[in-house]
């Protein structure tokens, strides 16, 4: 859609700086310093899910995950017309980004992800011989 905010930052000589907002396909925002290439190359980065509340962060390059760990965004503020956020609530295992393949979802299929463990779980269902399924919290 054309009408949706891509890009929330601010601009010196035509470059983004400081703290911006990339949005990304699926309503998930990348955060932190990005590059002249508008990607986000930092240490400090995070990809924030569509609630704006789950978040992984860590190490990003070239607007890929290298390095991270789940975590609850707990604060913000806005600071020269751009909110700020702080994630302080980290927990998990340390993730990388990898592409789906046609054989592969995941590096870790059996691992749950943070933002559907907060909105669906997988449990019997109580239709007599419908097996297991996923529900809404």
């Amino acid at each position: 859609d054309e009408r949706v905010i891509r890009f929330v930052g601010r601009y010196k000589d035509g470059l983004p700086v400081g703290n911006c907002w990339l949005r990304k396909k699926g309503g998930g925002f990348l955060y932190g310093e990005m590059d002249s290439d508008w990607l986000l190359n930092s240490d400090n980065g995070a990809f924030i899910y569509p609630d704006f509340t789950t978040a992984y962060t860590g190490s990003f390059a070239a607007g890929m995950l290298v390095s991270g760990r789940a975590g609850l965004v707990d604060a913000w503020e806005v600071v020269e017309d751009i909110m700020k956020i702080k994630i302080t609530k980290v927990w998990g295992p340390e993730r990388s980004y990898r592409e789906a393949t046609d054989l592969s979802l995941s590096s870790h299929p059996l691992e749950g992800d943070p933002y559907e463990d907060r909105w669906v779980e997988c449990k019997e269902s109580s239709v007599a011989g419908g097996g297991e399924g996923v529900f809404a919290r």
